[in-house]
């Protein structure tokens, strides 16, 4: 697998996983430093994510988002450097806590291939956690990371950048050509629809967790077939 950097604005990429479905990325650069979207799955991934920041910028990675709990999100988390700082929300932080469930959880979407997460030793948690709703400032560009409830897991975390219209929404909005048992949740999955008034006018482009380039609107089960967030 490698990542193509899909550019959204100056200082602001879509680190798009080929060939699809896989686990997409981000790097949103301010003039401080960085904010990576997502770890990946390994350390090999995480390192592969970390390279394609370095051809983009010579800034340092201060910050890494997880948008889900899920293993392919996190399990690159120990690959970064001590001094990025992870952030999460709360819920996705008290969700890792057992990594052999979860390994054994991946493992069913990796279709038995253990040994892509068998050097996965450790689950690194954030070192920052927020309740619904909170900034980063990278310098000269601020980064808003939102929590509106349970979706695909009971963290899940939006991650925008103003300035650019742009987004990341983890595993909650998905890609009609991806059908939704590729996104395995956890014990009890909680998709949900959470209210339009809660969230922030995020009409522009987003990136989806494990998905292809949207080419029409978003989807998710129980949602309608266009959601109020997008425009084409």
């Amino acid at each position: 697998m490698r990542l193509r950097p899909r550019r959204l604005a100056e200082g602001v990429y879509a680190l798009m996983a080929f060939p699809p479905p896989r686990d997409n990325s981000g790097v949103v650069i301010g003039e401080h430093g960085a904010l990576v979207i997502d770890a990946g799955i390994n350390p090999a991934m995480a390192h592969q994510i970390q390279q394609t920041v370095r051809r983009l910028t010579d800034r340092p990675i201060l910050w890494l988002a997880n948008t889900v709990y899920h293993g392919d999100h996190t399990f690159g988390n120990a690959a970064f450097p001590t001094t990025t700082r992870i952030i999460a929300s709360r819920q996705t932080a008290a969700s890792m806590t057992d990594l052999d469930a979860e390994k054994r959880a991946r493992g069913q979407n990796l279709y038995g291939n253990l040994d892509a997460i068998a050097d996965v030793t450790s689950w690194r948690r954030p070192d920052v956690v927020f309740d619904d709703h909170t900034e980063v400032d990278l310098g000269g560009r601020t980064v808003q990371l939102w929590h509106f409830g349970p979706g695909n897991s009971p963290g899940d975390t939006v991650v925008w950048v103003p300035e650019a219209r742009a987004a990341w929404t983890g595993n909650m909005l998905g890609h009609r050509r991806v059908a939704p048992m590729l996104l395995k949740a956890g014990p009890r999955p909680t998709w949900t629809r959470w209210p339009a008034s809660r969230a922030p006018s995020t009409s522009g482009r987003s990136c989806p967790g494990t998905a292809p380039w949207p080419t029409r609107a978003p989807w998710m089960p129980g949602w309608p077939t266009s959601a109020s967030c997008w425009r084409r």
